[in-house]
């Protein structure tokens, strides 16, 4: 298995099995407990210890196998199961779980896979496999926290798991989607669409108590008394959720009640709002954000929950104290909201909301206007709200997305493919449809064919397939495309086929040698000319290779390749001054301001009409030398009003906290040009005078940031409109 060897023994005519951990070993609190247990529904536990430094256990042999065992044609062995043997596999599943939490145990891991049938003829369930299992202490109750380990199958969790919460009662909703499965020989996680459930998809859809409604939504429709069980098993209220006895009363036929969240709870007033339901109660919250907080964290909130339920409102008590020791109210409000109503609906106008991961995805797919400028505005709550339900590792992941993209056109895509698992099927030709990519190793197994395929999605800058690799990759596809030709160019002897650069760019491992140029033998090979007074030589090759080494990013071996030429310009193709200047692009490129600057000021202004004064101004600028920066940018300016240098200037008077001036400079740019950077830079503007003592301005940022993405999604279609073409 993947934790450890397991063998069939014999001793004295009697078979065991014998588990020998790889390098894990169960809790000894729990071997302990199980080795002194001995119930007919437990797989017994004859002996543990260490030999040769691992861990093993000596345990009864399940003849019968696993529920969920397939023959070697594939199919189930026992699965689908018949009603009446459903009973019989829950009583004796439940009466394992009674001697268990009797005695502090956990198990943590109940599916088919860990209950198993003692006979070969697939009679007398066990449970087995405790290898996460966890103890409690049985007279303190529910302990409060998960242990460092998180270990878990995605899907049988219970909701309360995700809070880091763990009770014998995870134990009762995971035999719920087991019951499930067992019943309909199905895979629980897949939607109603027949696809499979992406894991941040999962966790969400348990948070908001929604699995088990999917789950009987789905074809066969099951009987009555089989979905009262699981509804009864998977009730989102752990406190609320069936335990040993209400299962017993059920399946010997009483009558127990579904704990469903009562739509009347006593009046409360929030703010303006008067509130009857905890539905009400959280959006009160969120709509009314300091009236909300008052009530949160001014304990009004706690005393409330008391008159209801008093283990709730001390459960809520204690997690309002830990959020408010961690400063930021506002996060901690949206997380309060959500665990008093996990499937409220995040709104981003009167016309749309969401309150799944699957709506989400709808929404980016097919409004991206509506959610752009809450992926790109942190201020929006989009990512509070993603934390506050469970998601924080997401909306850390989606941010990175949106503030790191450097095409905009990519920017829905790779956070669509983020939340979907990273997983994509390139390849919908009716042969290949079925190969999902989830991992950069899998291309080196696909065919040349299919590699080549993939290539010239790229080369097409596909959206889903160029999002996919920069997420995976980390890196810039645009630059990969770029650098393909710069490196073909010194490969003269074609020794590289397109698919191994990109490999060496996907790994990162292409460098100014990359098999075609040594860095070192190149610059040895300079220097011999140079030394031989071969200069025309010399110029020849610095004319020949310098572009395609500064396109790849070798501005080190550009820079000392510079410092060899002299006033002999033979094989030169433009004046020693040209090439000066690509001196100070790659000094300011290796982020060596100051050298670069001496450069700069030297040379003459051969690259453009305002090229010298704009990088004096740069390289003052990222020296935090503002005042000079500026006096630079204003002879640049005069030269040629362009909308990059009026927003440089910009950047400079924020810097110098002139920020009035900085709005006009912010403004000439988006005269001359409409771009997001240029409306989110006006709007930081607007944002420092709104607390200087101009509120009013605060509209106007938030009336930028609206346009900036306008700006995007107007990009967007035009490149989209491009490749169309």
């Amino acid at each position: 298995s993947g934790e450890a060897e397991i063998y069939l023994c014999e001793k004295d005519n009697q078979t065991y099995v014998l588990k020998y951990y790889f390098n894990c070993k169960p809790k000894t609190e729990v071997i302990e407990k199980l080795k002194n247990i001995r119930n007919p529904d437990i797989v017994s536990l004859y002996e543990f210890g260490e030999y040769n430094g691992h861990f093993y256990e000596i345990m009864e042999y399940a003849e019968g196998g696993s529920l969920d065992s397939k023959d070697s044609d594939g199919k189930y062995k026992y699965l689908p199961v018949n009603e009446e043997t459903a009973i019989q596999i829950v009583r004796e599943t439940v009466n394992a779980f009674n001697e268990c939490h009797k005695a502090g145990i956990i198990h943590r891991d109940i599916k088919p896979g860990n209950l198993f049938y003692k006979n070969k003829d697939g009679s007398d369930i066990l449970v087995g496999d405790f290898g996460i299992s966890s103890y409690y202490d049985v007279e303190d109750g529910m302990s409060k926290h998960l242990t460092q380990t998180s270990a878990r199958t995605e899907g049988y969790t219970a909701p309360e798991v995700y809070s880091g919460v763990i009770g014998p009662e995870i134990d009762y909703y995971s035999l719920g989607v087991t019951l499930w499965e067992l019943l309909t020989a199905k895979d629980p996680f897949m939607t109603l669409e027949g696809k499979p459930m992406f894991a941040s998809s999962i966790m969400l859809e348990t948070i908001q108590g929604k699995m088990a409604d999917m789950l009987i939504a789905r074809s066969p429709d099951l009987s009555h008394k089989m979905k009262t069980l699981i509804r009864g098993l998977m009730t989102v209220r752990h406190e609320k959720r069936w335990n040993y006895e209400s299962v017993i009363k059920f399946l010997d036929g009483e009558e127990v009640p579904v704990y469903t969240e009562s739509n009347q709870i006593p009046l409360v007033k929030i703010g303006e709002t008067e509130c009857t339901s905890y539905k009400e109660i959280a959006a009160a919250l969120l709509s009314d954000l300091k009236a909300g907080k008052n009530f949160v964290y001014k304990g009004e909130l706690g005393r409330y929950l008391v008159k209801i339920d008093r283990k709730f409102a001390e459960k809520i008590s204690d997690e309002i104290d830990e959020l408010s020791a961690k400063g930021d109210l506002d996060e901690g409000l949206f997380t309060i909201a959500y665990r008093l109503c996990p499937n409220l609906e995040f709104k981003l106008s009167e016309k749309t909301s969401f309150s799944s991961l699957s709506e989400l995805i709808n929404i980016l797919e097919t409004k991206p206007k509506e959610i752009m400028p809450y992926l790109l505005d942190e201020s929006k709550n989009l990512y509070r709200y993603l934390k506050a339900i469970g998601l924080g590792t997401a909306a850390d992941g989606i941010w990175k997305i949106a503030k790191g993209t450097d095409s905009d056109y990519l920017i829905i895509p790779k956070v669509v493919l983020a939340l979907n698992g990273n997983s994509i099927a390139p390849f919908a030709d009716g042969v290949n449809d079925k190969i999902v990519l989830s991992d950069l190793s899998q291309i080196h197994k696909l065919s040349a064919a299919l590699q080549k395929r993939l290539l010239l999605k790229i080369h097409a800058y596909d959206r889903s397939v160029c999002a996919w690799f920069e997420n995976l990759a980390g890196v810039d596809i645009g630059e990969w495309r770029r650098s393909v030709s710069a490196i073909c160019y010194l490969d003269e002897e074609r020794k590289l086929t397109k698919w191994e650069l990109f490999n060496l760019f996907i790994d990162e491992k292409y460098t100014p040698a990359s098999g075609m140029v040594d860095e070192e033998k190149f610059l040895e090979g300079l220097k011999f000319f140079n030394e031989n007074q071969n200069q025309q030589t010399l110029n020849l090759i610095v004319d020949r290779t310098w572009g395609a080494l500064f396109d790849r990013g070798c501005y080190k071996v550009c820079s000392d390749m510079f410092d060899l030429l002299s006033e002999n310009t033979d094989g030169l193709k433009h004046d020693l001054e040209f090439y000066k200047a690509k001196k100070g692009l790659c000094l300011y490129k290796l982020g060596e301001y100051q050298d670069a600057l001496s450069v700069f000021e030297k040379i003459k202004d051969v690259l453009g009409d305002s090229f010298k004064y704009n990088y004096c101004a740069l390289t003052a600028h990222n020296l935090n030398k503002n005042e000079l920066a500026l006096d630079y940018v204003d002879k640049a300016l005069v030269q040629k009003a362009e909308a990059g240098i009026f927003n440089l200037k910009g950047k400079i008077l924020f810097n110098l906290k002139r920020y009035e001036e900085a709005v006009t400079s912010f403004s000439m740019a988006l005269e001359i040009k409409k771009l997001r950077e240029f409306y989110l830079n006006r709007a930081k503007c607007y944002d420092k005078l709104a607390k200087n003592g101009a509120p009013d301005l605060k509209k106007k940022a938030e009336a930028d940031r609206e346009c900036a993405a306008d700006a995007t999604l107007a990009r967007y279609s035009s490149e989209f409109e491009k490749l169309k073409c």
